[in-house]
């Protein structure tokens, strides 16, 4: 049976992230992308691509006591892989190096900083 839901929590870098409850994480595992093209008599071929994995809107709870903005930001200043993982709803954990992706803008109403994360990503449970 499928159970769907919210990641429960992330690491970036070695430190443990809370994340917002009620999120819609997106996650492709990496591999090849499909695209079909049509050939001049009428049938197709299929178009293969390399794809890198990816994880996307990760709402990590940013505390300012912790500095978890210098923190990250830090780290998408790197020029290394990032040891990144999440564990999901079901306590399946993905983990990885990954590059942070974007600009990672913090909401400072609600303290939620939105992230994607691309690069290699497995399952390990």
């Amino acid at each position: 049976m499928a159970v769907g839901g919210p990641i429960k929590y992330a690491n970036l870098g070695g430190r443990h992230f809370r994340v917002g409850g009620d999120n819609e994480v997106e996650l492709f595992l990496g591999g090849w992308t499909n695209e079909v093209e049509a050939c001049g008599d009428g049938s197709g071929r299929i178009i293969k691509s390399p794809k890198a994995g990816q994880v996307n809107k990760i709402p990590l709870v940013i505390e300012d006591d912790r500095n978890d903005e210098a923190f990250i930001q830090e780290l998408m200043n790197s020029h290394d892989w990032i040891k990144a993982s999440f564990t999901d709803i079901n306590d399946h954990v993905y983990s990885g190096d990954v590059a942070i992706v974007g600009d990672g803008v913090t909401n400072k109403k609600t303290m939620i900083k939105e992230i994607d994360l691309q690069g290699t990503i497995v399952q390990q449970s």
